[in-house]
């Protein structure tokens, strides 16, 4: 089936200049690459368009296109192009010819009086305006609508995001409600609707409502797969790419080169050397348990999780110190991605392309010079804009996923995908193996020594939360020196454990937490948990070893910030007669990580 098209064209005015109109045009196209290069669809735009071109366009793309989008000057009678104007009769007959149009978004000022028409020629759904609109609310409403259908919101859901994220930045009115259109009436807004847009229905095709974009096409490029393929055999080659970082590794290849050591017994040591939050999700795919040694769906998934929670580390580093930089430079951005990030819902959040949100926070530290706390993030920004084996590897897996989240996956393919899957798992892993030079530890402890006139002491009690620790947090011996201080409770990258003092650490809090640190200070297994979703106004964090499509089968494998504890509490007085007390005390354990994660979406998603 050919790919469906978003034609995207955009026209300005020199007389009545939109100076967003180009910034808008380029948003929507950055939005919608990533689909784009996975060939799930066909991103066409036209900057400065005119008759001919959108005429040209129609005929290029005849029956191809899923939804035209129109940017700039507008009114009831038509589209104001540049060098002329599409008269509305003429564009709704063209646009009646797409047999696979799904919806028209005509984002321009008053052009609800072409919704009549447009449906009476057949045309599923058009979002319109009643009245005038503001330049910057037009780029943003526009935005926030794409942005809404990559994460595999219907169209439905797409237009309310993008009016609730409106109103959250302007706090300015109310959107129009979806509006099913029966007869020759068109309903308008009242008086004082400063939000204009409308998603009109056709009676007839109230099913595209529920239209999303289609799945991501899994484009394999092994040359061909082996006739006799066995699981975990492509895997090893990661050791190959942690020597570059750990020189003394070498020694284990030189054996089995030499026979001492079978390949197979590398697959430990690779996980060993990982942050356990991947390490966990490895260990996994190489048990020796049935549905792992089968290439089928079962091998399928937990190869597809394991590339999902490195993707999940890789993002959530970067999105951590993304926040530093931007309280130090005092600035507030709006970021869409990171929007998206802190407010996913348990349906959309196997939909969540971690790694494009990577993508898109390194072009910011590109264009500040920054520079990143995991120093090879730099290599890793090149590779993605370079679209190397890498990038191949982030498409591969991510429309495998996809495809198994949507339950779309074609099930005979299931062993193919599995070779392919873990070949691009390799190259994916070992392009990331560089994290081996860092070691995430939990603060267990902070102690404060202050003598009197003297500089305060802190010293911190830390775990290591590494592979290379088995199941078991490796508490030191002694309390660590800091040059300051950092929050109790939280979970600490850092460059070097080896001297005494650490001088280099970057929080990961709160995205990922050491569970025991809330509950038990004593425990010293390994329970880490990285934030997955929210539900209403908390976060929800899954256990590293949890399934990511199956979290809420095991209530264990989740905590919820809005978890809360009762505890009795005895009250003990001794006057020279015995009074004895109890009292209900609630507690909300993971309340500081709600308020973290409040006031980095106030710093980085509000204006």
């Amino acid at each position: 089936m050919p790919k469906p098209v978003i034609y995207l064209a955009f026209a300005n005015d020199n007389d009545a200049h939109l100076s967003l109109l180009k910034e808008e045009s380029r948003q929507l196209m950055s939005t919608l690459s990533t689909l784009h290069d996975k060939q799930a669809i066909e991103v066409y735009r036209e900057e400065s368009t005119n008759v001919e071109d959108l005429i040209a366009g129609f005929n290029r793309f005849n029956d191809r296109i899923a939804i035209f989008h129109y940017g700039g000057h507008a009114a009831g009678s038509g589209l104001r192009l540049e060098e002329g104007a599409a008269q509305a009769g003429g564009l709704a007959g063209l646009l009646s010819q797409q047999s696979q149009l799904q919806l028209v978004f005509l984002n321009g000022c008053s052009t609800q009086p072409q919704v009549k028409l447009l449906l009476e020629l057949g045309i599923k759904a058009v979002i319109a305006t009643s009245v005038p609109i503001e330049d910057a609310k037009a780029k943003d409403f526009s935005f926030w609508f794409y942005q809404g259908l990559t994460v595999k919101k219907n169209i439905e859901n797409a237009f309310q995001f993008a009016a609730a994220s409106l109103n959250t930045k302007y706090d300015s009115g109310t959107a129009p409600a979806i509006v099913e259109v029966r007869g020759d009436e068109i309903p308008i807004p009242g008086e004082g609707v400063t939000l204009p847009w409308g998603l009109y229905i056709n009676k007839d095709h109230k099913d595209v409502l529920n239209w999303r974009l289609p799945d991501t096409p899994i484009q394999t490029f092994m040359a061909q797969p082996s006739e006799n393929y066995v699981p975990n055999n492509y895997l090893p080659k990661i050791l190959g790419a942690m020597v570059r970082h750990d020189p003394s590794l070498k020694q284990v290849i030189e054996e089995v080169k030499s026979g001492k050591k079978d390949r197979r017994e590398v697959l430990p040591i690779i996980i060993q050397n990982l942050p356990w939050t991947i390490g966990a999700q490895m260990q996994k795919l190489i048990s020796r348990s049935d549905s792992m040694r089968t290439p089928g769906p079962e091998r399928l998934q937990q190869t597809v999780n394991t590339y999902a929670m490195a993707a999940r580390v890789l993002l959530y580093v970067l999105v951590s110190q993304f926040w530093e930089e931007q309280r130090k430079a005092k600035s507030k951005l709006n970021l869409s991605y990171i929007k998206d990030l802190l407010e996913l819902d348990e349906k959309h959040a196997p939909f969540y392309d971690y790694m494009d949100a990577f993508t898109k926070i390194g072009a910011h530290f590109k264009q500040n010079n920054w520079m990143p706390f995991v120093s090879e993030f730099a290599q890793l920004f090149e590779a993605l804009e370079k679209k190397d084996h890498f990038y191949k590897s982030y498409l591969l897996l991510e429309s495998i996923r996809e495809q198994l989240a949507s339950e779309n996956l074609d099930i005979n393919k299931t062993p193919q995908l599995c070779e392919e899957a873990e070949n691009s798992l390799t190259i994916f892993i070992g392009t990331i193996s560089f994290l081996i030079k860092y070691k995430m530890v939990a603060v267990r402890g902070i102690s404060v020594t202050s003598t009197r006139y003297e500089e305060v002491s802190f010293h911190h009690k830390l775990g290591s939360l590494n592979a290379a620790d088995s199941a078991y947090l490796t508490l030191d011996s002694e309390e660590r020196p800091f040059h300051n201080y950092v929050e109790s409770d939280s979970v600490l990258l850092v460059d070097n454990l080896e001297t005494d003092q650490i001088n280099r650490f970057l929080s990961l809090s709160p995205f990922i937490i050491d569970n025991n640190a809330f509950l038990n200070n004593n425990q010293e297994s390994l329970d880490i948990y990285l934030y997955s979703h929210t539900e209403k106004e908390d976060y929800v964090f899954t256990n590293v070893n949890s399934q990511f499509q199956k979290m809420e089968e095991h209530n264990t494998y989740t905590v919820s910030t809005a978890f809360e504890e009762k505890i009795e509490v005895k009250d003990e007085v001794d006057f020279g007669w015995e009074f004895n007390e109890s009292t209900i005390k609630t507690i909300r354990p993971y309340e500081i990580l709600k308020t973290q994660f409040d006031n980095m979406k106030t710093d980085l998603t509000k204006q």
